[in-house]
């Protein structure tokens, strides 16, 4: 926190290279974002718990205490469980790590919708355990849209590479979603309606 002066910054995790793994060379940023929120969405985690691991990181952003609450779905929108009324210190941080030895929201989690009482912030760091590791991360999502645009897939520049989208509707109805594949000059690529 700076007084009056406006900030920027990001946090970078990095796997450390062992022995085992020489060639090992992992990193992921998140953005540190002053957007908090009274809502977060944490939009995916990971199925295949016996391949990826999915730590899921709230923080507690007020000078007070939180009681918050965590729905937890599956990848049909239907309620799995809820841990409610979890206590929060004024700036404290919990981590909740999903493994197969671990399964702090329940089997079958997909995402997860967290709400509080004073303002949240939150990200989630997703990976693989073996060798040929995956790694990646993202800030929970603070606003819901109607329309989203993402930049860059990874697979056109990079043949044997691939670029992955989770999308949720956290809405009480069915919504018609459109995904649109657009190449750098602008043309529609192809289109398809779920």
């Amino acid at each position: 926190q700076a007084a009056g002066a406006p900030m920027v910054g990001v946090e970078v995790f990095s796997r450390v290279q062992a022995p085992e793994f020489p060639d090992l060379k992992q990193s992921v940023g998140v953005s540190l974002s002053s957007e908090t929120a009274n809502e977060l969405y944490f939009v995916h985690i990971a199925q295949n718990v016996d391949a990826f691991w999915t730590g899921v990181v709230i923080i507690n952003t007020a000078d007070a205490a939180a009681s918050v609450n965590v729905e937890v779905y599956n990848t049909d929108g239907e309620l799995l469980n809820e841990l409610t009324q979890l206590d929060f210190a004024a700036g404290e941080k919990k981590t909740f790590l999903v493994t197969k030895d671990l399964l702090p929201f329940g089997a079958g989690a997909a995402w997860v919708k967290v709400s509080g009482n004073q303002p949240l912030a939150g990200y989630e760091l997703f990976g693989t355990f073996e060798n040929a590791d995956l790694f990646a991360g993202f800030e929970a999502v603070t606003r819901l849209g109607g329309r989203m645009v993402l930049p860059h897939t990874e697979n056109a520049v990079n043949a044997g590479s691939y670029t992955g989208v989770a999308i949720i509707n956290p809405q009480d109805t069915s919504v018609e979603l459109v995904l649109e594949l657009i190449s750098q000059s602008g043309q529609v690529k192809q289109r398809v309606r779920k």
